[in-house]
């Protein structure tokens, strides 16, 4: 935007040092939230007062820094703070946002930056976006190269990758807010960067404007040597073409893909968070940021790009110093990148070796767009290799979607992670490109072997798929199989090429794919409820002594007696970290499975019977019950979901097994208010679900039933709303239970108070 900006050309980032893989401890959200507010008072603080700009540094007898590019400081400031989250009705913004509306801007970059204002505004400003927009699309007509220079004339020998770069990204964003951009240019800008890409996959700074229309490199200043900063340029603006020109294409364009895949792999070998040691590091992350996005990469040379990109940022003690070369360009950029890396990512794409997983580049990139204007909030999706990385960490996004147009093969590991993915709350989406009947089966098959007792059907009229955001009706609705475990749905197959669907602008039933989608969207996420992407879904098992051990049973019956396995390994790391007692669960499987026949000479002291439907227990199970209770044994009855009979089935036979009736925990037991237990949590005040709010008016307090033995013991607890599903940190919707953080505290003041009973 200023002289500096324009130096980047020559200088910026030319050293791409080798990747540094010695990022510190991981930067927490609360890091960066802080981070975040840091720089915007920093920003605030460099304002002038009186006429709202950033034009001049913060010292007596201010300087402008660049007369070319003047107002393009003010618009990085402006649109940093929006991203971030400032409302443009603050009056230091409404006083910039007057300065750039009045401001004769003649630069490239700062009419680029302006531009990308008003594309974040209301409706109201369109004309002011229109107005910029046709400014940049005339300095490209005017160019003798189609591409962009400084200023609206021709006045450089070379081409500036940046400014081409921005004079792109500007008539994205108005394209973006539907104002049509002729097809040519994109096919120009396009057709530039594929010609001046180096060999090895990179672009460099500059090239000689009367050689710009020769072969790969020419005329480049440095031949050999990529630069990060203009390798995501280059890389930027072919995603962006990409997108523009070939989103009604079945398969995508080969030259562009294969280019693509080039520029990619180079950042991927050479990605370093200090790649801007010439002091532009942050308009190389931010630059990062934009590929990143575009394409959906989440790992860079082996690091997670945002993670190490915000430790760099966090971790600069000159941009909190105010160091007078920290200007307002490097905090914006900083700025941005921290603000849009935070925004939640709600779908995976699952790269597959060996299969064509990606026939539609920009299906997810169009749908993400699509739901983040319907919930005027911004969305992210990502990549995520099947072999890339562990599954828990695919568990940032509550989706994961997979598409192909072949059968789909996979290996003994790698089903094995998409089970874990599924049993640790995730869902698995899949869709076959141009409607390949090989993929379905092969779909269907996966399914079966993952989970033989669980048949795929056809959803049913009513499920939520069809109704939790748009209500479709039955001539709107798109083939769909899923696979439940009697609570949420683990594996849905949409059999039609809804990924063309999604990203072809032409397609037919695009809007009933669209409305699928958010209603997708709603169900997973429990209508929009997700985190951030350096939030993990369940807590990771802390370094600390322990100072029990208790071995918490998992009783079999003849029924869907275990729909949630993974929920009691999740939650044993979430009562270790706060108390230090290491909760042991029974087998799943295999040998070492507990029968629940079996328990009356248990010497568990807490046993846990989930089920979803009636179940009929057997006089055998009801004696070892009666046996294992008398003893000083703790059963926990839950109904898992909430929305079936199963807990009410137990409930009645038990009650006819004890001869008496069950009585609600109040607030005086110990499990409910966490009253003298060693880390206990209050939990009088429980916190449920929207679902159950909405649904059924739910009161904020636990609802536990239990039974009492003869010294007026709790022996069974019965729990007809869901926690299992709580203990995982599962939010999917149609769920009638507590939220995640009551069932966790719930359980945990539940293993707290049984490893202090007596017992056998």
């Amino acid at each position: 935007m200023t002289a500096n900006l324009r130096c980047i050309c020559f200088v910026a980032i030319v050293l791409t040092a080798q990747a540094t893989r010695a990022v510190r401890a991981e930067v927490s959200q609360e890091d960066v939230l802080h981070h975040i507010e840091e720089l915007k008072s920093l920003l605030f603080d460099r304002q002038d007062r009186y006429t709202g700009n950033w034009e001049f540094r913060s010292r007596p007898g201010g300087i402008r820094r660049d007369i070319i590019q003047a107002g393009g400081e003010t618009a990085l400031a402006t649109q940093a703070l929006l991203v971030s989250g400032e409302s443009s009705q603050n009056p230091r913004l409404v006083q910039s946002l007057k300065y750039l509306q009045e401001l004769d801007i003649i630069g490239t970059y700062a009419m680029s930056m302006r531009a990308h204002v008003w594309a974040q505004l209301p409706n109201e400003y369109k004309p002011l976006l229109e107005r910029d927009a046709s400014w940049l699309l005339n300095a490209a007509i005017n160019d003798p190269h189609g591409l962009f220079d400084y200023q609206a004339a021709r006045t450089s020998a070379f081409i500036d990758n940046s400014v081409v770069q921005y004079g792109v990204l500007g008539l994205w964003e108005a394209s973006k807010r539907g104002l049509k951009i002729p097809r040519r240019h994109w096919e120009q800008w396009a057709e530039y960067f594929l010609r001046t890409q180096q060999p090895n996959g990179s672009w460099v700074a500059t090239a000689a404007a009367n050689k710009a229309i020769g072969g790969a490199g020419s005329g480049n200043i440095f031949d050999t040597q990529g630069i990060g900063a203009m390798t995501t340029a280059g890389l930027t603006t072919l995603l962006i073409a990409q997108q523009e020109l070939f989103r009604d294409r079945e398969y995508p364009e080969p030259k562009i893909t294969s280019a693509i895949q080039k520029g990619m792999d180079w950042l991927d070998r050479h990605f370093d968070i200090e790649s801007g040691r010439s002091g532009y590091n942050h308009y190389y992350l931010y630059g990062v940021e934009q590929v990143a996005l575009a394409s959906g990469v989440r790992y860079l040379n082996g690091l997670d790009w945002y993670q190490a990109g915000a430790d760099q940022i966090i971790h600069d003690k000159r941009l909190r110093q105010g160091v007078e070369e920290y200007d307002s360009l490097k905090l914006s950029f900083a700025l941005m990148f921290l603000s849009r890396g935070q925004f939640p990512v709600w779908i995976n794409k699952l790269q597959v070796p060996g299969i064509a997983w990606n026939n539609h580049p920009n299906d997810l990139h169009f749908l993400s767009l699509y739901l983040s204007r319907q919930r005027e909030e911004e969305l992210n999706w990502q990549t995520i290799g099947i072999n890339e990385a562990d599954p828990s960490q695919w568990l940032v996004s509550p989706v994961t979607y997979l598409a192909s147009d072949a059968a789909v093969t996979l290996t003994p590991k790698q089903e094995a992670a998409i089970k874990q993915y599924l049993q640790m709350g995730g869902l698995l989406v899949t869709s076959p490109d141009r409607n390949s009947r090989d993929f379905s089966k092969s779909i269907r098959a996966l399914a079966e072997k993952l989970y033989p007792d669980y048949e795929m059907r056809p959803l049913e009229e009513d499920h939520p798929l069809f109704g939790t955001w748009h209500i479709l009706e039955k001539n709107e609705r798109l083939p769909v199989y899923g696979v439940s475990n009697g609570v949420r749905e683990l594996i849905l197959l949409i059999d039609s090429d809804w990924g063309y669907t999604l990203q072809a602008d032409s397609a037919s039933r695009r809007d009933i794919a669209l409305k699928l989608a958010a209603n997708l969207f709603s169900y997973a996420s429990g209508k929009g409820v997700l985190n951030n992407r350096l939030v993990a879904p369940f807590d990771r098992r802390v370094d600390r002594p322990t100072t029990r051990t208790v071995k918490v049973g998992r009783a079999r019956y003849n029924g869907n007696w275990l729909p949630e396995a993974e929920a009691w390994p999740i939650q044993a790391n979430y009562i270790f970290n706060r108390t230090g007692i290491d909760v042991e669960p029974t087998p799943a499987s295999g040998e070492g499975v507990l029968e629940l026949k079996d328990i009356g000479d248990s010497k568990l002291k807490l046993i846990h019977v989930t089920g979803t439907q009636p179940a009929a227990l057997t006089t055998p199970q009801l004696d070892a019950i009666t046996a294992y209770t008398q003893r000083g044994g703790t059963l926990l009855v839950e109904c898992v979901g909430g929305k079936g009979k199963f807990s009410w089935y137990v409930l009645d036979q038990l009650a006819e097994l004890f001869d008496q009736q069950a009585v609600r925990l109040t607030s005086e037991d110990a499990m409910v208010s966490g009253t003298g237990l060693a880390g206990g949590t209050d939990c009088q005040r429980a916190l449920y679900r929207r679902y159950s709010v909405v649904t059924f008016g739910t009161e904020p307090r636990p609802h536990l039933a239990a039974f009492l033995d003869k010294n007026g013991r709790p022996s069974v607890i019965v729990s007809h709303e869901d926690l299992s599903l709580g203990m995982l940190g599962c939010r999917h919707w149609d769920i009638n239970g507590y939220s995640p953080e009551t069932a966790r505290n719930l359980m945990t003041n539940l293993v707290i108070w049984v490893s202090e009973q007596a017992y056998p």
